[in-house]
């Protein structure tokens, strides 16, 4: 065993992405806005399950807020791909700083409903479509080539505190303060995140995208980048199926389900607290180890993440379910940071925005779905099942996109060692 970690280990002593100036302005604004950003999530879910009551409004809003991101997200990418990322990340970022400052001043005056709420987060999915493509073609730019893979986790890392501190202060809001003020901070960071990148100055890399080649056809280009690589393709496959059946009832049902079985929606809060705790662990030890084959390592970490759900429905003591959340956390984190890393160093650069929109829309193209018929099945069927046979499929996304000869014996790139 001590062998298989210091081979995994190796290069551990590189420089760290921090030690560029332009990662550090990109990651502090990208921090900061994530944060934000989570806490606002698990505020809207508290807000329209506990206050508004109406989980299928819920169901509604997260649907119609991910169609649109999925709706806008390979014409995001092509636009990545032609133009300068930096400012496309602070456009969107001016974007929600607005929406979310409109939908704090309806809550705090009483006018926020399901329908004012549908219409404010298809603006941000929209936002979001744009933002994300741009946002896996920029980090390259900010350190030099063999930085990407630190960089990468200290991004996971940001993500993953985001999903700790989030829903802490999203619960202490809600229950405290209200939940205007979710929202107003999330705008907030917005902001700021808007004024760091001004200080951002990116690297080139790559070539530019040819501006004149038809929109359509600059979408094809990208597909056909994907469409080559099976790792690539059957991991968007997979995940798509298991965002949709696993994790979109998880975040309709959740709430509902912490109330039901352990007598208080903030254990949903808590779950999702410590969950973060463990994805903050898995990037930053993402960065540590070098596996000769990252996507086989990474895969099999995430083992643990269905399992938390399976344990979640089935109303497990506290003490088993938390610990369960950690490590799921934990090994969700070291696979963001395989697999962003990987897609970064063997995708051509003047290609990546396009493969990354690709990504993310594949991998939620059916979540709205997801969203949208959790609330009426859990009518029919015990929300706490629902979730139960989620953790359960998520296991067999994982499992199939495992099968690729590709995904398991990809190598790690020789720049990041």
């Amino acid at each position: 065993m001590g062998s298989v970690l210091r081979r995994m280990s190796e290069g551990t002593r590189q420089r760290s992405a921090l030690q560029s100036r332009n990662f550090r302005f990109f990651w502090l604004g990208q921090s900061l806005s994530l944060s934000g950003d989570r806490l606002a999530s698990i505020a809207l879910a508290l807000y329209v399950t506990l206050e508004l009551k109406d989980p299928v409004g819920l169901g509604l809003i997260l649907g119609a807020q991910v169609a649109a991101l999925a709706a806008v997200l390979l014409f995001g990418g092509v636009l990545a791909d032609r133009f300068d990322r930096r400012h496309m990340i602070i456009a969107t970022d001016l974007l929600c700083f607005v929406l979310h400052a409109i939908t704090a001043w309806l809550i705090l005056t009483g006018k926020a409903n399901v329908l004012n709420l549908l219409i404010i987060e298809v603006g941000f999915g929209i936002g979001e479509g744009i933002y994300r493509p741009a946002f896996s073609g920029l980090l390259p730019q900010t350190v030099n080539e063999d930085l990407i893979h630190s960089a990468w986790g200290f991004a996971g890392a940001s993500e993953s505190a985001s999903l700790a501190i989030g829903p802490a202060l999203a619960t202490a809001l809600f229950f405290g303060a209200g939940p205007a003020w979710a929202f107003g901070i999330d705008a907030l960071t917005f902001l700021v995140s808007a004024i760091s990148l001004s200080f951002v100055v990116p690297r080139v890399r790559g070539v530019v995208a040819d501006s004149s080649e038809p929109m359509f056809r600059a979408i094809r280009t990208g597909w056909a980048e994907v469409k080559a690589r099976k790792w690539v393709w059957v991991t968007i496959a997979s995940w798509s199926l298991l965002l949709m059946l696993s994790l979109a009832p998880w975040f309709v049902l959740g709430p509902i389900v912490a109330k039901q079985l352990y007598g208080s929606g903030t254990i949903y809060g808590l779950h999702e607290t410590v969950f973060g705790i463990g994805m903050i662990s898995g990037a930053l030890l993402g960065t540590r180890l070098r596996p000769e084959r990252p996507l086989r390592a990474a895969l099999l970490m995430m083992i643990p993440w269905p399992l938390q759900f399976i344990f979640f429905g089935l109303g497990v003591p506290i003490a088993v379910l938390l610990p369960a959340a950690l490590a799921a956390g934990a090994g969700l984190g070291v696979y963001q940071v395989f697999w962003e890393s990987a897609l970064a160093h063997w995708i051509p650069p003047e290609t990546l925005s396009r493969v990354s929109s690709w990504d993310w829309m594949g991998s939620t193209v059916l979540m709205p779905l997801g969203f949208v018929l959790a609330g009426p099945l859990a009518t029919v069927i015990d929300p706490a099942t629902l979730i139960v046979i989620g953790g359960v499929i998520g296991g067999g996304c994982i499992a199939l996109a495992s099968l690729p000869t590709e995904t398991r014996q990809l190598r790690r790139a020789p720049d990041s060692v």
